[in-house]
């Protein structure tokens, strides 16, 4: 098992080559997707933003990320914040949607529901001492996490020091459901 932050990946030479990469795969699977969530090109665009980046970090360290598994936690649920009261596209599932377009079998864990979506899910607080235990033994090729242990509706709700303790309680149970060349990607002290 790796554990790898985001600030640690240099993408040097290879940036513009795994972002043409990334654009390309993403294309490829635009027009379903914006037909499936009703979204105009411009909507699209704004909403996967995010999931882009996470896909250019997943390309950098994995390289052809096809028929890798993936667990994205935190992955996001829902357009509406309650945490916030306001409209959040970003924290929408749309990693796990464009894996899953791609073909891929992602897996998502998020404290709201994912009612409705495709791909595998579950709803789980991943604060609890063995959140994790639903999953089988070395099934992921990669752990992914952004933006999860420092997530301004966790420290906000639960206290300052809730990232770290999410942190320790999500790292001790990675080796058990890593492939043992797997990957835990995530940005925490980043």
């Amino acid at each position: 098992m790796r554990e790898i932050r985001y600030s640690q990946i240099r993408f040097g030479e290879r940036y513009f080559e795994i972002t043409d990469a990334v654009k390309e795969l993403i294309e490829s699977i635009a027009d379903k997707l914006m037909v499936e969530y009703s979204l105009s090109r411009a909507d699209f665009n704004e909403r996967v933003l995010n999931a882009n980046v996470h896909l250019q970090y997943l390309t950098a360290v994995l390289g052809d990320i096809k028929g890798k598994r993936v667990l994205d936690l935190g992955c996001g649920s829902c357009s509406f914040s309650p945490d916030f009261g306001i409209e959040n596209f970003l924290a929408e599932p749309w990693l796990c949607r464009i894996l899953y377009a791609l073909g891929n079998n992602p897996v998502g864990i998020d404290i709201r529901s994912l009612d409705g979506e495709e791909f595998e899910y579950h709803s789980s607080c991943l604060l609890i001492p063995d959140s994790l235990a639903i999953l089988p033994d070395s099934c992921f090729d990669v752990i992914h996490s952004r933006s999860l242990f420092d997530s301004p509706g966790l420290l906000i709700s639960r206290g300052s020091d809730s990232g770290y303790l999410m942190y320790q309680r999500i790292r001790a149970q990675v080796p058990r459901i890593l492939v043992p060349e797997g990957i835990f990607l995530h940005d925490y002290g980043d």
